[in-house]
């Protein structure tokens, strides 16, 4: 080991920093050796003059997971080097393989919208759910996935960890690095325990706010649009990868650049809470459509051509809930959520 070569954040030296490099810091967290002469985090070959005492599973030396040379793997390890050297490659780079999982045989990582449609400049609450009652996520450690978005409507996402999550029971807690992937244009998190103990369980760990940009052009009423993961994994403390069933999720955005002309509309629904029926009416503008959305952002069904200051709305068919009506006037488009019984 002695002489050998290390890039500071390419900690399972694959010649590429990425956010699998944090689950290898999850493994080693807390663990201590050799500091690294002349150690600093620009992106050059640094020596490994003195190889720690412990290697991960695939041969590598702790002594890579030391991006800063410090002699101890903790959080600058990930913010520092890994997070500024984030997608730069060196020499021959040999690609991470995932493989995905069996639906109905192995836990899924679940996108859960949790907000309904949203408008221009608004954003979106997405929730991460891992695993089920059926089929948990066992010997849980980390994971790294990455989302893939169009950045021409989505302006930003963020993570939120959930900190009475499953992931960080018995006395654990996690550390995890999110970022835009400059190089993929995908939202990449990787999020990892660090007290070499795994956990068992299931559902929700996380969440996405999704920001939608102000403007967008050529944007059209109850655009619908795909947020996706791509390159899952899972480890547990032994580092064995967990396959895991990757989901996709689309919702819908609704055109909002006419909205300072709403209030010229003088739109009402009643009754509300409704039973069999509810009438929307304007005593100013006419009424050109009638959406019902439920809180996916899924269509339940459209009333197009009214041209009518009233339209009743029959709900005998709908089951109970809460929905998302969507009604086009001359001025645009205005929004009201409805609850029937």
């Amino acid at each position: 080991m002695s002489g050998q070569e290390l890039w500071p954040g390419d900690v399972n030296n694959n010649g590429i920093v990425n956010n699998i490099d944090v689950l290898y810091t999850g493994i080693a967290w807390g663990t201590t050796g050799p500091t690294r002469d002349n150690a600093d985090i620009t992106w050059t070959a640094q020596n490994i003059t003195t190889p720690w005492a412990d290697n991960f599973i695939n041969g590598i030396n702790y002594a890579y997971a030391d991006t800063n040379g410090d002699g101890i793997i903790n959080q600058f390890d990930v913010m520092d080097a890994i997070k500024d050297n984030y997608g730069l490659t060196h020499g021959t780079v040999n690609p991470d393989v995932f493989s995905n999982g069996v639906g109905g045989v192995d836990p899924a990582l679940e996108l859960v919208n949790t907000t309904g449609m949203v408008g221009l400049g608004g954003t979106i609450d997405i929730d991460l759910n891992l695993g089920d009652l059926n089929i948990p996520a066992n010997d849980f450690y980390g994971i790294a996935f990455s989302i893939e978005y169009d950045d021409t409507i989505i302006e930003e996402i963020d993570f939120n960890e959930d900190p009475s999550s499953w992931i960080v029971s018995v006395g654990g807690d996690i550390h995890e690095l999110t970022l835009k992937n400059n190089i993929t244009g995908h939202y990449d998190v990787a999020v990892t325990r660090k007290d070499q103990t795994p956990v068992s369980g299931f559902g929700k760990f996380g969440s996405l706010g999704i920001v939608i940009e102000d403007i967008v052009v050529g944007l059209v009423t109850d655009t619908i649009i795909e947020i996706k993961i791509k390159d899952l994994v899972m480890i547990t403390s032994e580092m064995d990868e967990v396959s895991i069933v990757p989901d996709s999720l689309t919702f819908t955005i609704e055109n909002t650049t006419s909205l300072e002309n709403i209030n010229k509309s003088h739109v009402s629904i009643h009754p509300n809470p409704i039973k069999d029926f509810f009438v929307v009416q304007s005593g100013v503008t006419t009424i050109k459509s009638i959406g019902l959305y439920n809180l996916l952002g899924e269509q339940v069904s459209l009333k197009q051509g009214i041209m009518g200051h009233q339209f009743t709305y029959s709900t005998t068919q709908l089951p109970s809930g809460i929905y998302i009506v969507m009604i086009q006037t001359q001025y645009g488009i205005e929004s009201k959520k409805i609850i029937i019984q």
